[in-house]
């Protein structure tokens, strides 16, 4: 395999900074909000998807609002709070709320500040609750990290952010019986589409 010659590795980080830089004087949001929808791919399993459901679930349908802070033009801080569920009538519901602070960094903006490339990082806390298909419900709590990069269209205004993280939860064991000693875990790798705002 041929190695990159250095014009093209200069090639390659020459243009995000082209397009960070031609953007002075572009619009300026200092509040982003928003709200969506996605899905997960678990990224391994756990005593609950494999114990107590026939066909062991591997997705999970997402909902998600954000609230970002920028006090300078491309550094931010915020609050994510995003709810997995993946569902069966006969087995029951699992559901993970997470709720994390984030900080943003947004190092590509172009289109005039219409179109604005970044990445999130955060750490919070997360709930998972497995309802049996009787009702019962078990609960237990953790900690979760995530990891991703989104696109916002729209600049101050009304827009729309994609893009994908990676998430990490750590639950403590089950303690409620039957399910006392078993594990939960919500980490996976999701994908979302939201409606945003931004204001000046």
């Amino acid at each position: 395999m041929r190695n990159p010659s250095k014009a093209s590795i200069f090639i390659l980080v020459l243009i995000p900074l082209l397009f960070s830089n031609a953007v002075l004087g572009a619009e300026s949001q200092s509040i982003v909000a928003g709200i969506g929808v996605g899905g997960l791919i678990y990224s391994g399993t756990d005593d609950v998807r494999t114990g107590y459901f026939t066909d062991e679930p591997t997705t999970a349908a997402l909902g998600e609002t954000f609230l970002e802070w920028y006090p300078v033009e491309r550094l931010g801080i915020g609050g994510h709070r995003m709810q997995t569920i993946s569902s069966d009538a006969n087995d029951g519901t699992i559901s993970v709320i997470s709720e994390i602070f984030t900080a943003q960094v947004i190092p590509i903006v172009f289109g005039g500040g219409k179109f604005r490339l970044g990445a999130r990082a955060g750490a919070g806390w997360s709930r998972y609750k497995y309802i049996d298909g009787f009702g019962d419900a078990y609960i237990t709590k953790g900690t979760v990290t995530e990891l991703g990069y989104f696109l916002d269209w729209g600049g101050t205004g009304f827009g729309i952010r994609i893009g994908s993280n990676t998430v990490k939860t750590n639950f403590n064991l089950f303690n409620i019986s039957p399910a006392t000693g078993l594990n939960a875990d919500g980490s996976g790798s999701h994908w979302f589409l939201d409606l945003r705002w931004g204001f000046e």
